[in-house]
């Protein structure tokens, strides 16, 4: 594992500089993070969005655990020069990289989502800004939010011809709301 702690150097040390980071919870709330006062890890890695290989940089990491197969991580409300990249791992160390994310310029807003993930295992979201060491942005803070599709299950109903269903006697049960069905009477034994 990496650990990049600055606090050696006179600065406080931020909690999240370091991986695993602060955990976030998908469709959760969103967190609002920084990059002021991080310190780089991993080296550039090639990037999708802008197709090109985004710099190593001050970085933070978050944790969250895979509530689908497909998880979207949305970066914004941060400054109008801040170049966001954001980076998926399956661990805290070396070989781990999954992908990375930088789109071209700096939009308002940057989203990606990440699809084959292992529902339950933990990724590691690691977040810079293109370029901060050169040219740092205006303000370092961003929001981050990780979301994934809910699949609802749909909601079964019996209907009864009559009212009451007595002993011995015949009714007709109307299902709707899903494929299959299976009558049981209750019974035990």
């Amino acid at each position: 594992m990496i650990n990049k702690n600055k606090s050696s150097e006179g600065v406080a040390a931020i909690s999240n500089d370091n991986c695993p980071g602060t955990p976030i919870t998908s469709n959760g709330s969103c967190l609002t993070g920084s990059v002021a006062c991080a310190s780089s890890s991993y080296g550039p890695n090639q990037c999708n969005g802008c197709t090109c290989t985004s710099a190593d940089d001050y970085d933070v990491y978050y944790s969250f655990a895979a509530q689908a197969t497909s998880e979207t991580v949305t970066l914004s409300n941060y400054a109008s020069n801040f170049d966001a990249v954001m980076e998926l791992r399956t661990a805290c160390a070396y070989n781990t990289f999954l992908g990375c994310f930088d789109s071209t310029g700096t939009p308002t807003s940057v989203s990606h989502t990440w699809s084959n993930l292992t529902i339950g295992q933990t990724y590691y979201l690691r977040v810079f800004e293109f370029n901060y060491s050169s040219s740092p942005p205006s303000s370092p803070t961003f929001d981050i939010c990780v979301t994934h599709t809910a699949c609802t299950p749909p909601t079964a109903s019996i209907s009864v011809s009559s009212g009451t269903i007595c002993n011995g006697q015949s009714a007709t049960l109307t299902a709707s709301g899903g494929e299959t069905y299976q009558w049981s009477t209750g019974a035990t034994t």
